[in-house]
C-alpha cells in the first residue's frame, strides 16, 4: 500500500479496493476446500469418528462459511469454525481454551501483525534511503541467529506436553513463543533479501523447494481435511511413539501436497492471474523511436509509401 501510494493516486477508494484485490486472492481456494468440505469429503469414507471428526466440519461449514467469506474467523467461537487448523480438532488431539486465546485469536496473533508490517516499512525505508545493509555485520549476525532462534520458540514448550505448567511458566511461554518466533521470521526475511548468508538464503531458493513453496497456500487450506479424514476412519488404537509420528508425519504431508497440486493448477494460479489480468495495473503501450527520432508505437510501420514504391 505504501509503495502503491507512492506511484498512484491516492483516493478513497484505494484502501476499499486493496481489500477487495486481497480478497480475490485468498477466496478462490478457500470457497473450493470449503465447498469439498460440505459436499464430497463426508462421502470419502468411514469410520468409528467419521461423524464426529469429518462430518462435524460439514455441519459446521454450512452453518458458519461466512465467517470465512469476510475473512474474520478468528473473532468467533473456536468450536464452531469451518476449516480450523488441523492441530485443533479436539475430538482427536485435544482442545483448550488456552490455545485459542493465546495461538487463534485475533489479539493473540497482534504482535506478528505488527512486526510484519514493521519489517515491510523498514524493508522499504531500506531501498528508499539506499542502506547498504548486505555488509553490515549486526544484520549478518541477527540474520544467523533468526533460525536457532526460530527453532528454540518451537521447541521451548516441548516440555510441557509432559506436565503442567505453573502459572510463571505459561506467562512467560505465551509472552515469548510467538512474539520471538515473528521477530525471528521477520529478521531472516530481510537478512534472505540482502543475502548475508549463503547456507540461508542458498536452502531457501533451492530449485526444487520453489514448487512446493507455490503450492503452500493450498497446502495450509487442506492439510486438515487430510487429517481429519485419517483420525476420523480409525478403527483401532494409534501406539505412538517418535518413528511413527515421523512416518505418520512424512505420510500426510505428502498427500497433502499430492491434494494441493491440482487446487493449485486448476484453482489458485488461474485466479491468480485473472485477478492480474482484471485489476492489475495498467501498462502504458511503449514508445520507440525511428532511427530519424521520431516516436512511434510498438506494431506500426515507419517506413513510408514512398520508399515502398522506391523500393519496388
Amino acid at each position: 500500500m505504501l509503495t502503491y501510494a507512492e506511484t498512484h493516486p491516492f483516493s478513497l477508494k484505494t484502501i476499499p479496493m486493496a481489500l477487495v484485490n486481497r480478497w480475490l486472492r485468498l477466496m478462490p481456494a478457500v470457497l473450493v476446500v470449503m465447498g469439498l468440505a460440505m459436499t464430497w469429503v463426508p462421502h470419502l469414507g468411514s469410520g468409528p469418528m467419521w461423524d464426529a471428526v469429518v462430518k462435524r466440519e460439514r455441519d459446521m461449514c454450512r452453518n458458519n462459511w461466512w465467517q470465512l467469506v469476510i475473512l474474520m474467523p478468528n473473532l468467533f467461537p473456536f468450536e464452531h469454525l469451518c476449516l480450523p487448523q488441523a492441530w485443533s480438532i479436539r475430538d482427536i488431539f485435544g482442545y483448550n481454551d488456552t490455545f485459542y486465546h493465546a495461538y487463534v485469536s485475533a489479539q493473540g496473533n497482534w504482535a506478528g501483525y505488527h512486526l510484519g508490517v514493521v519489517t515491510a516499512y523498514f524493508y522499504h525505508r531500506a531501498q528508499q534511503e539506499k542502506w547498504n545493509l548486505q555488509d553490515s555485520l549486526l544484520l549478518k549476525l541477527l540474520f544467523l541467529a533468526s533460525v536457532p532462534v526460530a527453532l528454540f520458540a518451537v521447541l521451548m514448550g516441548w516440555d510441557l506436553h509432559h506436565r503442567e505448567a505453573s502459572a510463571l511458566e505459561a506467562a512467560v511461554f505465551n509472552a515469548l513463543n510467538q512474539n520471538f518466533f515473528a521477530l525471528a521470521m521477520c529478521v531472516f526475511i530481510i537478512g534472505c533479501f540482502y543475502k548475508c548468508n549463503r547456507i540461508y538464503v542458498g536452502s531457501v531458493e533451492w530449485g526444487p523447494l520453489q514448487p512446493l513453496g507455490r503450492m503452500s497456500y493450498c497446502a495450509m487450506l487442506l492439510h486438515a481435511t487430510v487429517l481429519r479424514t485419517y483420525g476420523g476412519q480409525l478403527r483401532r488404537s494409534f501406539y505412538a511413539t517418535d518413528y511413527t509420528a515421523i512416518m505418520l508425519y512424512a505420510g500426510i504431508v505428502c498427500t497433502t501436497y499430492i491434494w494441493a497440486l491440482p487446487l493449485y493448477l486448476f484453482v489458485e494460479a488461474p485466479a491468480c492471474q485473472l485477478q492480474k489480468i482484471l485489476l492489475g495495473p495498467k501498462r502504458k503501450p511503449k514508445v520507440m523511436e525511428d532511427s530519424n527520432g521520431n516516436q512511434v508505437k510498438p506494431g506500426i510501420s515507419t517506413v513510408s509509401v514512398s520508399i515502398v514504391s522506391t523500393h519496388i
